[in-house]
């Protein structure tokens, strides 16, 4: 269950720190950051599916 959170705040900060959160308009530049954005965006997923293992006791 520590993969998940640990996946999204690596992402997240390189998300941040690449001008991805001011909308790039290069095309390499996007193309760079999409494995970032995929993580983020399956983020909720996992977490939610992480903490109902643990409530399953699995």
């Amino acid at each position: 269950m520590h993969r998940a959170p640990v996946a999204i705040e690596e992402a997240a900060a390189t998300y941040r720190g690449t001008e991805c959160a001011t909308d790039p308009t290069a095309e390499a530049l996007r193309a760079d950051r999409l494995e970032a954005a995929a993580i983020i965006a399956q983020g909720f997923p996992d977490l939610r599916d992480g903490a109902n293992l643990a409530l399953a006791g699995r």
